[in-house]
């Protein structure tokens, strides 16, 4: 089983959400989606989401739920 997770990041009411253009036969392709990715092995909820958001947008999470 691979695990994964998806995160929205809100602020002022908006969201950031990342549109997927690069991979070639992505099934989110042309999609606008949240933050996510993989679990790393033995990787806790807390850690995924705080390394996937810095990999993905540069930004370090200071809070979430």
């Amino acid at each position: 089983m691979i695990l994964s997770m998806l995160c929205y990041i809100e602020k002022d009411k908006k969201y950031l959400m990342l549109h997927r253009t690069k991979k070639k036969n992505d099934i989110n392709k042309d999609k606008w989606l949240g933050i996510g990715g993989k679990f790393e092995d033995g990787e806790r909820p807390e850690e995924c989401i705080i390394r996937e958001v810095k990999e993905e947008t540069g930004l370090t999470l200071n809070t979430y739920n």
